[in-house]
């Protein structure tokens, strides 16, 4: 079983105690390894993240260059599933054999989107997170300004 110290709000909780730090395995590990993926740019080392303050809300002096070849939403979709088959990929490779079957993804659903009613320019998102178990399964989901 592998662990990890917990994080909220960017920072690594204290043991009730106050000896040492929080550590989260399972279904709560996957889904702040999720989270993090999701909430972070790709980064050199790992190749974890997803960068998705590239495609959504990023202002830009040259207005030309804000139209891409393809919707923004598909380019958030495309990151957001990128992100999690990278972080799939990474379980696989390193302390497979330790990883339980509640941590390990097993399949990622497609992203959803839809606008916000009451504001077009704002968007929902949701996708299903499949673990091998299948009974640890989880959705991430939150929402972007497009």
């Amino acid at each position: 079983m592998t662990t990890t110290w917990k994080i909220t709000e960017g920072d690594i909780v204290r043991s009730n105690t106050n000896t040492g730090y929080t550590l989260v395995s399972d279904t709560p590990k996957v889904k702040q390894d999720v989270s993090m993926v999701l909430t972070t740019d790709v980064r050199d080392s790992t190749n974890l993240g997803c960068g998705l303050d590239e495609v959504i809300g990023s202002d830009n002096d040259n207005p030309a260059s804000m139209y891409g070849t393809s919707p923004a939403a598909f380019e958030f979709q495309t990151k957001v599933r990128a992100g999690l088959n990278r972080l799939k990929a990474a379980q696989k490779q390193a302390q497979f054999s330790q990883r339980t079957a509640k941590e390990l993804i097993h399949d990622i659903g497609p992203v959803q989107m839809w606008p916000v009613d009451s504001d077009s320019r704002n968007f929902l998102w949701r996708v299903d997170i499949m673990t091998v178990d299948g009974r640890s399964s989880f959705t991430a989901n939150g929402s972007t300004r497009g």
